[in-house]
């Protein structure tokens, strides 16, 4: 039992909090898009606000995937609204979590960023 309170302390500690997320990004606050797009690469979405002000947005998508289960199936129809005897399954499915990272820029300096998404 011990060993799996430490394991689990050790888990929690891998991970990242919002607080290291935020102070990750905050690095970011002041430097050149030139500097931002050699990291990130070439954004997937930019908007010319004014003469001096651009945002960059990058967007991440992440899939989880859950296979079917073994059934067993005595009959039925199917159709729309058809039914089945299946016992025991489900269909396969995906779950989708996005992420959008947006970075504003005025005179080519990074002043804020901004995260939106389910996957943030």
């Amino acid at each position: 039992m011990r060993k799996l309170a430490i394991l689990g302390l050790l888990l929690l500690a891998a991970c990242a909090s919002p607080a290291d997320r935020q102070a990750k990004m905050d690095r970011w606050i002041g430097a050149s898009e030139r500097e931002l797009v050699s990291t990130w690469g070439i954004p997937d979405k930019t908007y010319q606000l004014d003469r001096a002000t651009r945002m960059l947005s990058y967007v991440e998508i992440r899939n989880r995937d859950y296979g079917s289960s073994f059934n067993t199936c005595l009959g039925g129809y199917g159709g729309r609204f058809g039914y089945n005897n299946c016992i025991g399954a489900h269909p396969p499915a995906r779950e989708s979590y996005a992420c959008e990272t947006t970075f504003m820029l005025v005179q080519g300096r990074v002043s804020k960023w901004g995260l939106k998404g389910s996957g943030c």
